[in-house]
């Protein structure tokens, strides 16, 4: 009777693997899903935002996870972070913001508004024979 309960966790497991992450981090996707379905998620292209030494420094270090090429952040308001809205750019179709749309703000970077879990990118994420070979045989 007790057979089936190790076997889905074993199922669970593997499945956790195939999509590059631990428990811990299964958890925050589906909190970053809600997040993205209230309109909270932008992103924005690591070179934009963080500085060339910096990025150097990740790079040098990390060996892995890989150093992705986004940033994503979270706001409150689902406001475009980090700009003066008196000074917003114009999206493509002469709205400030909006969904799907870049709004580019004088002298920042670029910032999009993620609408779909799939444009945020896993950088623990090695593809299904990697992720397997790293759980036997860590990288650190």
């Amino acid at each position: 009777m007790a057979g089936p309960l190790p076997a889905v966790f074993l199922a669970y497991h593997v499945y956790l693997i195939w999509a590059g992450m631990t428990t811990n981090e299964s958890s925050k996707w589906a909190d970053l899903a809600e997040d993205v379905a209230d309109g909270l998620v932008w992103k924005a292209r690591r070179v934009d935002v963080v500085g060339r030494e910096e990025r150097e420094r990740e790079e040098r270090r990390a060996k892995w996870p890989v150093v992705g090429q986004w940033v994503v952040v979270v706001t409150r308001d689902g406001e475009m972070p980090g700009q003066d809205k008196s000074m917003l750019g114009r999206g493509e179709n002469g709205h400030a913001g909006g969904a799907g749309v870049s709004v580019i703000g004088y002298g920042g970077p670029t910032w999009e508004k993620v609408t779909s879990l799939a444009e945020v990118e896993n950088v623990y994420d090695l593809g299904f024979w990697d992720n397997l070979r790293d759980s036997f045989f860590n990288r650190d």
